[in-house]
């Protein structure tokens, strides 16, 4: 059946409409909570926020085109561009997996789409048949450079439609935003080639140089910024990472419970459905065999580098192709027996709908619930900026950095990623935990003289529940419901 191009334009506007109301579901992070730390190369570029002297701004920066990128559309529109961006990647999402399961629907109607994205949104918003392993996800509430990962969405759709070189552009498009996924490029690259060789297709020769030419650059960026040729600081680094920092990630022994057998499942049922959609098929079974394969080998041998290659990280882009690949087949059993359901699903959506943006505007996430919950402090810090050269924070309250433009010491979230930095991290990271849980004074002046040795730290914050430790020898900068400010400026002996 030949579609005529009205009805592909009607098509593509429906798309745009319902992946439009599955946005408006996500509740946004406000600014400069979560992982929005990784904008500060890109604001300090634009001399938005005076951060030159964190530590952050200072380590090798893993995300160059992520910090171009973000730094053109911010000097040239406004910091919250980053909201709208974060919309359209939410809104390409949606309408690549549609796209994709585009090719197992039958008597596709309004009702049909109603019904798929229904339970795309609940899907998304339920987490468990949409997410990976490892607690690791593609998109979610936080814009970060791994939320570009939707471009393999984009990159398999555009490539089980034909076009070829738009899918080899998307996929290494996102592994330039975020190096990570170079490896999953890698296993989705060899499933569209496998295919391509097991149809004849001509261009294959093609295909493979113009993947090589455009990845092999993102290959010499980390090879030239990031390769370390010292095994005994390259294991110390990665063994702080995968055992301290992101074991939840990074230590399949922390992680692989019985639960993780779930999208095993999942993804195996998807397979047989699609068995005879070659173009699906293909390239799915490729990066599932890879994926298990590489990760069965890290469980034999326990490699650090190999575990932060993240070999299981591509189930975060199997398990929602393979949840919707499901939920399509599921629409496909009822086509055309039950009409009286064509006048339900567009009322299930409105429900669904309703259910999820009423609930993303009542119920804070986590990360938009502190920042309420600290805006008091955030306020009078940035209010008084001018007289805070840096501060020592508690660990997990990374969000202060940027909600008053003051850089910190250090804080647990944001770390590095070459390997020397990472030890110097750590070596913060351990300093600061050693100051805040010490045992009298005079094992936490001794501690805040070595920290200030590293750093010209000019105030300290306190949690007002941590009774036993404060510095009652220096001012009080300021007073609040959790927190207490000390001058280091201001002490009696002076620091």
């Amino acid at each position: 059946m030949v579609i005529k191009p009205n009805q592909e334009k009607k098509e593509f506007i429906i798309l745009i409409i319902l992946s439009s109301i599955f946005a408006l579901t996500v509740q946004q992070n406000y600014l400069f909570q979560g992982n929005h730390a990784h904008l500060i190369h890109s604001l300090k570029n634009i001399n938005l926020m005076d951060l030159n002297n964190d530590w952050i701004s200072s380590i090798t920066n893993h995300v160059p085109i992520f910090t171009f990128f973000n730094y053109i559309f911010i000097k040239f529109f406004s910091i919250n561009i980053i909201h709208i961006i974060h919309f359209l990647l939410l809104i390409i999402t949606a309408i690549s997996i549609f796209y994709i399961c585009k090719k197992i629907l039958k008597n596709i109607n309004f009702s049909a789409y109603c019904f798929w994205f229904a339970f795309f949104i609940i899907l998304f918003h339920e987490k468990t048949f949409f997410n990976g392993v490892a607690g690791q996800g593609v998109l979610n509430h936080v814009y970060q450079p791994s939320s570009f990962g939707v471009l393999f969405f984009l990159s398999f759709a555009l490539f089980i439609y034909g076009k070829y070189y738009l899918s080899i552009l998307s996929l290494v498009a996102s592994v330039y935003f975020h190096p990570t996924y170079l490896l999953h490029s890698g296993f989705f690259f060899i499933g569209y080639i496998l295919f391509l060789i097991s149809k004849k297709e001509k261009k294959t020769f093609n295909i493979i140089i113009t993947y090589l030419a455009l990845i092999l650059p993102v290959v010499f960026f980390l090879f030239n910024n990031f390769i370390i040729f010292d095994q005994i600081i390259n294991t110390q680094a990665q063994k702080i990472l995968v055992e301290n920092r992101i074991p939840h990630h990074a230590n399949i022994f922390s992680w692989l419970s019985i639960k993780d057998l779930r999208p095993l499942i999942l993804i195996s049922i998807s397979l047989y459905l699609v068995k005879n959609f070659k173009e699906i098929f293909i390239p799915l079974l490729s990066v599932f065999l890879l994926s298990i394969s590489l990760s069965i080998i890290q469980y034999i041998i326990n490699n650090y580098w190999l575990a932060l290659l993240f070999p299981w990280r591509s189930f975060v882009f199997l398990v929602p192709i393979s949840s919707l690949i499901i939920i399509s087949f599921v629409k496909n059993l009822d086509s055309g027996r039950f009409p009286k359901l064509i006048f339900i699903y567009p009322l299930f959506i409105i429900a669904v709908f309703l259910n999820f943006f009423i609930d993303s505007k009542i119920n804070l996430n986590k990360d938009n619930l502190a920042f309420k919950k600290n805006s008091e402090i955030y306020n009078y810090l940035k209010f008084n900026k001018n007289d805070i050269k840096k501060l020592l924070v508690p660990l997990d309250l990374p969000d202060i950095r940027l909600n008053t433009g003051i850089p910190i010491f250090v804080d647990w979230k944001h770390h590095a990623f070459k390997n020397d930095e990472i030890i110097h991290w750590y070596k913060r990271v351990k300093l600061n935990e050693s100051f805040y849980n010490s045992n009298n004074d005079k094992d936490m002046l001794a501690i805040l003289r070595e920290i200030k040795k590293i750093d010209e730290i000019s105030h300290v914050i306190f949690r007002k529940s941590n009774k036993t430790n404060n510095l009652r020898m220096c001012e009080k900068f300021g007073v609040f419901n959790d927190y207490i400010i000390y001058n280091l400026k201001l002490c009696k002996p002076k620091l």
